[in-house]
């Protein structure tokens, strides 16, 4: 519904509606649209992150630097296959006030705690783990946003492989 009709369309009469439930079944839960939508954007982080962790259990432990590259390629893939509701939840749903919303973002944090593991080993020379989540994470979005801007520019493969060469470059001096 979200996706379909925008934020602003969006309202509790609708939700409630298509939910079939009365409006104080939803007050029981949310108190208003704005803790739906943030209910929304947890469980959208929730899920990439479970993914990215399944993915990530499947290395061997201490393998930083693959924990690091596959963190990136799917944040790349993962935002690239759900653009519609990404962009309704971070980036559309407060744009008429203040631009896009930014949470407490546990995306990012899982990026930082590679980051912080991959330094503490000695896999990593980086001087500041904080700076370089910011800077990769922001390649992420980078990457996938020109892929949905310009989808004949190049393969998502060819950015995918770029951003995570990007990776071991400023991870590993």
């Amino acid at each position: 519904m979200l996706v379909e009709r925008g934020v602003g369309a969006f309202t509790v009469d609708e939700v409630t509606t298509r939910a079939k439930v009365a409006k104080g079944t939803f007050y029981l839960y949310f108190q208003s649209k704005d803790d739906v939508l943030a209910a929304l954007r947890d469980r959208f982080l929730d899920g990439l992150i479970a993914t990215q962790r399944t993915e990530l259990d499947g290395l061997p432990e201490g393998d930083w630097l693959r924990r690091l590259e596959l963190w990136m390629e799917t944040s790349i893939r993962g935002y690239l296959a759900q653009v519609s509701l990404h962009d309704a939840l971070f980036m559309h749903a407060n744009a008429e006030t203040r631009g896009p919303i930014h949470p407490a973002n546990t995306h990012l944090e899982s990026l930082l705690e590679i980051l912080q593991g991959g330094c503490a080993a000695g896999a990593f020379t980086v001087d500041s783990p904080n700076a370089a989540a910011v800077l990769l994470y922001a390649a992420m979005h980078g990457a996938a946003d020109y892929l949905i801007d310009n989808p004949d520019a190049m393969a998502i493969d060819e950015l995918v492989a770029e951003s995570v060469l990007l990776c071991r470059r400023l991870a590993v001096h």
